[in-house]
């Protein structure tokens, strides 16, 4: 069965990098994948990932990269979605429309616009 949660983004990097690689058929450097989410200046001190989960195995993952911004006078709270990812097993199961449900519902309950 599978489950959607959020895990600690340093504690998954390896496997993170792992399906990236198997989604887009190429490599991301551990350099630039720890600059796009670990160090980028739009990342908190510990950013957390929407992970999709078989049997603690990660299957999908909807890095989400947060941040404040003006918008006129008022500054709010912000969502960017990064390499959206579901393992080529497991397509066409729904997976991507549960970890984006999944993102909606936490970025609404965190205040995030």
């Amino acid at each position: 069965m599978i489950t959607i949660e959020l895990a600690k983004h340093r504690q998954r990097r390896d496997e993170l990098l792992d399906l990236f690689r198997l989604s887009f058929g190429h490599d991301m450097s551990a350099e630039l994948w720890d600059w796009k989410y670990l160090r980028n200046p739009l990342t908190t001190a510990e950013p957390e990932v929407i992970v999709a989960l078989d049997s603690g195995k990660i299957v999908g993952a909807r890095p989400l990269l947060f941040d404040r911004m003006w918008l006129g006078n008022k500054k709010i709270k912000v969502a960017q979605t990064g390499d959206v990812m579901v393992h080529h097993n497991y397509r066409r199961q729904g997976i991507y429309s549960q970890m984006n449900e999944f993102a909606l519902n936490y970025c609404k309950a965190n205040g995030y616009s």
